[in-house]
């Protein structure tokens, strides 16, 4: 899964905390394996989907180079949609 997506970071009224909503796309490629009934065959595929990214997040920087965030994004892709809910900790150059 690759995706490669944009922020737009909306300050709040302390300088510290901003919201973002995130928008991007998305490319996904599996690697699908399952026994075809009655032969007990290995049926393998290749599927590779393209799609879009949407969600917003929450940002507190702790210090000027420090900051926690929490984030959730869902993407559309065709026949393989799903959610994210992601919290980290990141270092600001």
């Amino acid at each position: 899964m690759v995706d490669i997506d944009m922020q737009f970071p909306l300050q709040l009224e302390s300088d510290r905390m901003a919201f973002y909503p995130i928008l991007g796309l998305d490319f996904t490629s599996w690697n699908r394996h399952h026994v075809q009934e009655g032969s007990k065959k290995d049926v393998s595929n290749h599927v590779n989907r393209f799609g879009a990214n949407a969600g917003a997040g929450f940002e507190i920087r702790c210090t000027p180079t420090l900051k926690v965030f929490l984030e959730a994004k869902y993407t559309l892709v065709k026949t393989y949609p799903g959610a994210t809910l992601a919290a980290g900790l990141a270092y600001v150059f």
